[in-house]
């Protein structure tokens, strides 16, 4: 493997990808963008405005989108205080 070759696939790898859930059928389809053959998204901030933009399309249909990392796919540290379209509902501690 040549050296640009690798190149391209660490940068290919860093950055962050918008994660959600489509409701359909009564049932949960994981999924996320970009795809994998796909460019990331550099900056944080900018993966937080595609996600809050993609949730607002149909909130009812897309749920729990959040940002992850790109290489692992692991959610970013501030992801449960940031998601969108939490489902099901959170619950106060009250129970209301």
């Amino acid at each position: 493997m040549k050296i640009a070759e690798v190149k391209q696939l660490v940068v290919s790898h860093n950055g962050f990808r918008v994660s959600f859930e489509r409701r359909e059928g009564g049932m949960l389809y994981s999924d996320f963008f970009p795809d994998r053959d796909e460019p990331t998204i550099a900056e944080i901030e900018d993966a937080w405005k595609l996600a809050r933009d993609f949730a607002a399309v149909d909130p009812s249909k897309f749920v729990n989108v959040y940002v992850i990392q790109a290489w692992d796919f692991s959610p970013v540290a501030d992801y449960q205080t940031r998601k969108l379209n939490t489902y099901p509902p959170e619950r106060s501690p009250e129970g209301h």
